[in-house]
């Protein structure tokens, strides 16, 4: 649900899933899951590092597409990506940092 509209006596919501807040979701969980990979490297907030990742089709489209958000997001300064077209989960991330 991206905005809730209220009007008269009566609200209504629609959970009407697009193809946009789809992408805007897997941004999201692609950040958070870069994020969690830092952490777990025991990288700093300071760390600006470089990614060299191997993804899933829909996760490597939506990453080149928010490239510029995603690098900003994640203190990244270089981004290597591979696409895995095998792999059945959409979310698949397999990385590796260097500073």
């Amino acid at each position: 649900v991206k905005e809730i509209v209220f009007g008269g006596s009566e609200t209504i919501l629609d959970e009407t899933i697009t193809s946009e807040l789809k992408e805007e979701g897997n941004t999201r969980d692609l950040i958070r899951r870069i994020q969690e990979m830092r952490k777990e490297a025991n990288l700093t907030p300071q760390d600006i590092v470089s990614l060299s990742a191997i993804l899933g089709k829909e996760v490597h489209a939506t990453f080149t597409v928010h490239m510029a958000e995603i690098k900003k997001a994640t203190l990244l300064k270089e981004v290597t990506l591979e696409k895995n077209n095998t792999d059945p989960d959409p979310l698949y991330l397999v990385g590796k940092f260097s500073k």
